[in-house]
This record gives structure tokens, C-alpha cells and sequence, in this order.
């Protein structure tokens, strides 16, 4: 059958036996076999095979082992005797209308450009443009699924799977459904499952461009239940005005969702037979669909690991900050309020040196809504931060030292003072081996230490909370507002890499246009040899410059994007995309009235008059560094 199809080696044979609808040799046995059987029990003459053969139906399996001819009579018999077993005439889904030739589609279908074959392409490249694919079909009002079916070849085991933002639908399709039956079935959960939301826009993700070319036939042969069951599902949601886009993207190259709709339909596949019955009813559906919701993974605590590239100090090795704590003559609540604000500001001028930069850090967590924030404050720049929802407390704190440190990374004073209100976050830094928000304690005494190997001091100091400290006070407002604002994924510290770098090929799609150049552009700063260079890069093209010695990194930030916009000024497109990984080098660029690094803040400012000047349009986006996008890399 291979020679003949000239099917390659690793076609399975449930697949070539679909492509040329052969029924198995096991199965022909037995049709024929029961057909034999059959013929014998309804001979008009009485006989000893009739007595034997009815005799034998009546009996269990055990009792026929000694006897093969009568076991595999009887195992035929039943084998085929089973209404499910017996191949049904494939007619059109009762929900299905045949649209006439002047009605429009009622779904788009797009597919991931790859440069070459796929066989052609590294594994990085196709996840690239499996990314910049899906943001390009993604609207905000949308709901996203990925689909995916299982064949086993061995075992003939076949499942299906759907998945989206917090449900997942499964089913245990029947034993030995080809490839593209599994994936039929998947996109049809999805449909189904889209009913019952009200998003405008429905997107369904999937590796089966086979599937996709099924649907897009005018008049179908193979599969005709499965697909006019989808076209009509799909007719559905064009009827309720719903717009549906159906993309394909190449299996297995990182993409999360895709390799959650594998994972969730190879469940499937290995769970018991039945699953039809559940779809006819619902409130056995919504259970397991409750249960499988519960059981995906993303919903359970993942590992708290430490942050990379931390080096874990040596014993002897002094701590990489000072901590301190304002003195109160009494319990809080036993003080009064002016009393309290009078020992914080004694204690803040005790940490506080000439040339420091002070910053002030709070969190805010409302426990009605879960919303939550960070924010950290200092002169002249305010850091927020939507952090996820139901965080505690504890953990916004975290992050809003985490983001006043990582601020610092860009300053040039050689001392850091940070004022906190949370005693619990300073605590939980001072413990030698954290147990409990391990990834974000140690992502700050990465920066701690970070701070320290530049030759900088690091002073965090807790103050008491609402006693009328400006700077508190701001930084509680600051977080607040942090709160109300958009969810973001979440704070770079709590990201994953890939989900990271998911995040910000979306966001890079989302600013190109086909007619723009495509800037990246980063600093460097050596703080033991205090060497330090600005790059921009483009497609052909590569401006440096090396800085003058004991520039800070925003200084070599500032004039990466200054090198990448001059270069421009001589290109000829009418957008200019620029790309950096400087979240302070941007807020710098968007204050009204700049006051550190005037000069080169102004001259960017500059650069983006003339080019605006000219009627070009100019974005500047920010992506996160070290989550391996090329041409950040490249720089």
C-alpha cells in the first residue's frame, strides 16, 4: 500500500488505509467471519455447527479457549453486533445551510508565512513568525483558542482538544480516527465552546492546514458530517454579527498554547471511551469541564525558583546592603501620629547622605476587587506596575523594591537609600535562605548585589506608614493608581523567558508596518573597567559609538536611540520603528520638562521633531532585554 500511494516511511498505516479507504485486514476477517456465522444460523436444516455456534454465543469467553475456531466465531459475531462499530452514511450536519455563491465567507482563514518549507526553517525562525502571525489576527475584544488532535498509531487510542484563557474541552474520540478527524473534532469543541461567549471576535490557532483546507472546499467528500458541522457552527457565529479568524501556525515550535492543546488532547486520548455521551448532556459537561479547568497546570502555583545568574554569597562576604528601622518609642498603635512622623524623619536624615538618590516604595493590594500594584518614587520619575491580581500584600512590596533597585541600575549617585513602610519585605530580605516568594526575593538581592559589584551603597530603611511622609504618601498614591490601571502579564521578575519573549514579538508586530525600518538599539556599561558603548542596528546597517568612560546606562541608552534616529534622518521610509529595552531611557524621553541628562534628552527630542517635521511617523517600544529576540541580541 506505501509503494502505491508512495507514502513515506513514517506514514502510519491508519492514515494510508483513510487515504485510500481500505477497511484493516483484521476487520475484513471479521466481517467476514460474522457473515459465515451468519449464513450458518439461518440454514433451514438443523446441524451440529448451528447447535455448536448458538450454543457458543449464549457462553463467556473463558469457556471458548479451548476452542479457537468457536471463540473467534463468536468474538466476530459480537465485534460487529455493536451499532456503534457498523460505518453510518456520512451526510451533511443537520446545522449546516449550503451557502449560496454570492454570500461571504463566514470565517477568515490565514496561515503563519514562513520563509521556506518548514523542514527548511530553525525552530526560532517559525516561532518568530508563528508570533508576529497570531498578533496580527488578535483584536483586543477577542477570545483566543488553540486546538489540537492525538492519534496513537500503536494503541489506536485518538483524542481532541480546544483550550482557552481559564477552560479546556477535551474528548476521547472513537479508536483509530485518522489525524485529520482528531483535528476537526478539536476546532469543533472550540466553535461549540464559542457559543456560549460574547466576544466579538472569535480566533481559533491551529497546526492542522490540512483542516483548514477541508473547510475552505466548496463541496466536501471526505469527512462531510465533521466539516459541515464546523461550516455550520461557523454560520452560527457570522449570524449573531461575530467575526471568526482561523489561522494556522506550525506545530511544535515553542508556542505554549499550541503545546497545552498537545498536551490536553494526548489526555484525552489516553482517558476512557465515552466522551459522546457527555456532550449529550450538559450538566455532565460543565463537571468535567470544571474538573479539567482545575487540573491544568498554569492554574496550580508553579516552582518558586530562584532568579538566574544569582551568586549565591559567600559566609564571609558582607551583606550587599544596609538595613534599618525607624526607632518608635512605643508599639505603633500606642504612638501618636506626630510622634511617629518626627522619629521617621530623624531616621531618615541618619541614612541619607549628600550625593544619594532617594527613593520611596509602597504597594497596594484592595482586597474587594484583587487588584493590585507597585509603585517606587523618587525625584523627578515615578515607577508603576500593574502587578497580578490577588497578590498579597508582601508581594507588591517586592516588587516595588524591586523596581526602585532596578531604576538605580540607570543613576549615577554611588548611594541608594530606600524607604519602605513594609518591616515584612525587609525582613524577608534579611533571611539567609528564603522559603516563601523565593523567585522575588532573590531577583532583589541579585540587584542588591548587582549594585554593590559597581561600588555603590545600598541603604533601605523602614518608616511607618500614613504619618504624613511626603514621599510615602506619594508612593501609596502612585500604587493605587498602579492598581486601577490595565492587567499586564505580569512583573518581568514573576515572567517566564518564553512567555516573556511571546509577549514581545505580539508587541513588535503590533508597531511595524510593511513600509517601516526597524531599529534595536542598546548600551553597555562595564562597571569594573567603567568601558561603555551605544549600538543601533538595522536591517543592513550598524551604527556604534564608544561613550566616554563611567557613563551610566541610561546615558548609553540615550545615545544608542540618539545614533539609531540621526541614521534615519537619511532613510527614506515613512515609519521608524525603534525597539529598546530601556523602560527608564523611554520615561525619560516622555517627561515635559527633563531634568537629569538634559542635553541628550533634548536632542532626541529634537531628532523626533525633525523627522515628524517631515511627515514620517516614528514609535519607540520597549522590550525586555535577554528573552532572545535577534536583533536585541545582535546590539
Amino acid at each position: 500500500m506505501r509503494t502505491m500511494l508512495g507514502a513515506p516511511r513514517w506514514s502510519s498505516a491508519c492514515v494510508m488505509q483513510s487515504e485510500t479507504r481500505l477497511v484493516p485486514l483484521t476487520t475484513r476477517v471479521q466481517q467476514i467471519t460474522a457473515c459465515r456465522v451468519a449464513r450458518v444460523l439461518q440454514r433451514d436444516a438443523e446441524g451440529v455447527t448451528q447447535r455448536r455456534l448458538r450454543l457458543a454465543g449464549t457462553q463467556g469467553a473463558e469457556s471458548l479457549r479451548r476452542n479457537p475456531w468457536l471463540l473467534q466465531c463468536t468474538l466476530a459475531t459480537h465485534n460487529l453486533a455493536r451499532m456503534e462499530n457498523w460505518p453510518q452514511a456520512d451526510l451533511p450536519a443537520p446545522t449546516f445551510r449550503a451557502p449560496p455563491p454570492w454570500e461571504p465567507p463566514a470565517a477568515e482563514f490565514s496561515a503563519t508565512q514562513l520563509p521556506a518549507s518548514k523542514a527548511l526553517c530553525a525552530v526560532e525562525e517559525m516561532r518568530q513568525h508563528a508570533f508576529m502571525a497570531m498578533a496580527q489576527v488578535t483584536e483586543p475584544d477577542s477570545v483566543v483558542y488553540y486546538t489540537d488532535g492525538s492519534a496513537d498509531p500503536d494503541s489506536g487510542r485518538t483524542g481532541a482538544a480546544a483550550i482557552t484563557r481559564g477552560a479546556e474541552v477535551c474528548e476521547r474520540t472513537p479508536d483509530h480516527c485518522s489525524t485529520l478527524q482528531t483535528e476537526l473534532v478539536a476546532i469543533l469543541l472550540a466553535l461549540e465552546h464559542a457559543q456560549h461567549r460574547r466576544e466579538r471576535t472569535v480566533v481559533l490557532h491551529t497546526d492542522s492546514r490540512t483542516g483548514l483546507q477541508a473547510l475552505q472546499q466548496p463541496y466536501p467528500s471526505d469527512n462531510v458530517g465533521l466539516v459541515t458541522a464546523i461550516l455550520g457552527s461557523l454560520q452560527s457565529l457570522a449570524a449573531q454579527g461575530r467575526r471568526v479568524r482561523l489561522n494556522w501556525i506550525p506545530s511544535h515550535v515553542g508556542v505554549r498554547g499550541n503545546e497545552a492543546a498537545d498536551a490536553a488532547a494526548k489526555r484525552a486520548a489516553s482517558g476512557p471511551q465515552g466522551a459522546e455521551s457527555l456532550r449529550r448532556n450538559p450538566w455532565l459537561l460543565q463537571c468535567t469541564l470544571a474538573t479539567h479547568n482545575l487540573a491544568r497546570m498554569e492554574n496550580w502555583p508553579q516552582a518558586d525558583l530562584p532568579a538566574p545568574h544569582l551568586p549565591r554569597p559567600t559566609p564571609w562576604e558582607p551583606p550587599a546592603a544596609e538595613f534599618s528601622a525607624t526607632q518608635l518609642p512605643a508599639s505603633k498603635a500606642l504612638c501618636a501620629v506626630e510622634e511617629m512622623r518626627q522619629h521617621a524623619f530623624m531616621a531618615m536624615a541618619q541614612v541619607t547622605e549628600p550625593d544619594s538618590v532617594v527613593y520611596y516604595t509602597d504597594g497596594s493590594a484592595d482586597p474587594d476587587s484583587g487588584r493590585t500594584g507597585a509603585a517606587a518614587i523618587t525625584r523627578g520619575a515615578e515607577v508603576c506596575e500593574r502587578t497580578p491580581d490577588h497578590c498579597s500584600t508582601l508581594q507588591t512590596e517586592l516588587v516595588a523594591i524591586l523596581l526602585a533597585l532596578e531604576h538605580a541600575q540607570h543613576r549615577r549617585e554611588r548611594t541608594v537609600v530606600l524607604h519602605t513602610d513594609s518591616r515584612t519585605g525587609l525582613q524577608a530580605l534579611q533571611q539567609p535562605y528564603p522559603s516563601d516568594n523565593v523567585g522575588l526575593v532573590t531577583a532583589i538581592l541579585g540587584s542588591l548585589q548587582s549594585l554593590a559589584a559597581q561600588g555603590r551603597r545600598v541603604r533601605l530603611n523602614w518608616i511607618p506608614s500614613h504619618v504624613g511622609v511626603r514621599g510615602n504618601e506619594a508612593a501609596d498614591a502612585a500604587a493605587k493608581r498602579a492598581a486601577s490601571g490595565p492587567q499586564l502579564p505580569a512583573s518581568k521578575a514573576l515572567c517566564a523567558v518564553e512567555e516573556m519573549r511571546q509577549h514581545a514579538f505580539m508587541a513588535m508586530a503590533q508597531v511595524t508596518e510593511p513600509d517601516s525600518v526597524v531599529y534595536y538599539t542598546d548600551g553597555s556599561a562595564d562597571p569594573d573597567s567603567g568601558r561603555t558603548g551605544a549600538a543601533a542596528i538595522t536591517r543592513g546597517a550598524e551604527v556604534c559609538e564608544r561613550t566616554p568612560d563611567h557613563c551610566s546606562t541610561l546615558q548609553t541608552e540615550l545615545v544608542a536611540i540618539l545614533l539609531a534616529l540621526e541614521h534615519a534622518q537619511h532613510r527614506r521610509e515613512r515609519t521608524v520603528v525603534l525597539h529598546t529595552d530601556s523602560r527608564t531611557g523611554l520615561q525619560a524621553l516622555q517627561q515635559p520638562y527633563p531634568s537629569d541628562n538634559v542635553g541628550l534628552v533634548t536632542a532626541i527630542l529634537g531628532s523626533l521633531q525633525s523627522l515628524a517635521a517631515q511627515g514620517r511617523r516614528v514609535r519607540l517600544n520597549w522590550i525586555p532585554s535577554h528573552v532572545g529576540v535577534r536583533g536585541q541580541r545582535g546590539c
